[in-house]
């Protein structure tokens, strides 16, 4: 099924299985920020029930924490200029991430109109990064600055 072209916004995630590339595409008129989206859905509704059982801590505490590292993960944007689309990253994702632009791509419905854009404000942090390595009690794999 060939989607719609769309703007929005992505993470890759580091799960107990592996990376997972999350979206949100915007509707008309609909523009959620990373951090929102990170603190109000993604650390309490996907990374801290995930990450809870494997560690075996509170669910809710975990939230709380990871909530504060929304530049832990690699992620970025998709912003329409014109006819094309551009897909702002942070230059951080890795072939050990199986993660392919390709499938960001196709989740945007934006092959073949697009172009990648290094922008530093979608980089991870590095301080973010290591408290969240710490709370997930994982080394540090992905780049960060």
């Amino acid at each position: 099924m060939c989607r719609s072209p769309a703007e929005g916004i992505f993470y890759v995630l580091l799960l107990p299985t592996g990376w997972e590339c999350v979206t949100l595409r915007f509707v008309t008129g609909a523009d959620l920020g990373h951090t929102d989206w990170f603190e109000q859905i993604l650390a309490p509704e996907v990374l801290a029930p995930i990450w809870s059982k494997k560690l075996g801590v509170s669910e809710k505490k975990l939230a709380a924490e990871i909530a504060l590292l929304t530049y832990a993960f690699p992620r970025g944007r998709v912003t329409k200029v014109g006819r094309k689309f551009i897909i702002h990253h942070g230059e951080d994702l890795t072939a050990e991430m199986e993660v392919p632009s390709a499938a960001i791509e196709k989740t945007f419905g934006v092959t073949g109109k697009c172009t990648w854009l290094f922008d530093e404000h979608e980089r991870c942090i590095q301080s973010d990064q290591a408290a969240m390595c710490e709370l997930l009690r994982v080394s540090p794999s992905w780049k960060a600055v």
